[in-house]
């Protein structure tokens, strides 16, 4: 039987697989999102329509797309760990000439 956290590891790297295809498509999504949304408040800046509450929710999307990819970064890279941990075990240890 398998310890529980090497489980875990195991459920966590093959879990977060789809995410890392998706990763790449993900961030350029998001970046487009980001540029359309600060030409937006730049076009109400030069229009002189933005508001202050305008202003603070383009703020906080802008946040919240930036806080999205760091969190799914930050997964990316623990599935990453967990999987590169998890195949040294799975291959032995390496022999040393």
């Amino acid at each position: 039987m398998m310890d529980p956290v090497k489980e875990a590891q195991m459920a966590r790297a093959l879990g977060l697989s789809p995410l890392l295809a998706l990763l790449p498509f993900v961030e350029t999504e998001v970046d487009k999102a980001q540029e359309t949304l600060v030409k937006h408040v730049l076009g109400q800046l030069r229009t002189r329509t933005l508001t202050p509450e305008a202003a603070l929710a383009a703020w906080m999307e802008y946040a919240a797309y930036e806080s999205l990819l760091i969190r799914l970064n930050q997964r990316a890279k623990q599935g990453r760990s967990d999987a590169e941990a998890m195949s040294g075990e799975l291959t032995g240890p390496a022999k040393r000439g």
